[in-house]
């Protein structure tokens, strides 16, 4: 939340100047829904969020969007892997009830980024995509 909080801050008068510009945060379920136990993360994710659409509102007259990437069961680095005992592998029930029974990749994040980054996202703002292979069908 920090982060993206400064980073906007930063980089706001430049986009401003240009009178475009597009601003995509990371976040994850956790900015969809809760979890038990999970109080801190849960209230930065929604905290996040927020934001996106305080900027999107603020900003949205200088022709800049920002919009929110929310990601789940994404096969990459774990910085916490005791969150995720059974790892992502491909025989783990909650993989399985996902809509494409599968986790992804890297390279399908960056290509939801792209979009949102791109003129073909030119009237998406202040709103967030699901990158999460069906997981709220």
């Amino acid at each position: 939340l920090h982060s993206t909080f400064y980073f906007s801050k930063a980089l706001a008068p430049g986009m401003i100047e240009r009178k475009s510009g597009s601003i995509i945060a990371l976040g994850g379920k956790a900015a969809m829904t809760s979890e038990r136990e999970a109080s801190l993360i849960v209230s930065s994710k929604h905290g996040l969020y927020g934001l996106i659409k305080s900027l999107a509102s603020d900003l949205g007259p200088y022709g800049i969007r920002a919009n929110l990437l929310a990601l789940a069961t994404i096969q990459s680095k774990r910085l916490n892997p005791e969150w995720y005992p059974h790892g992502l592998e491909a025989n783990d029930p909650a993989i399985a009830k996902l809509g494409l029974g599968r986790s992804g990749t890297n390279q399908e994040v960056a290509n939801v980024a792209l979009f949102l980054a791109s003129d073909q996202s030119s009237y998406v703002t202040g709103d967030r995509i699901l990158c999460m292979g069906g997981r709220y069908m």
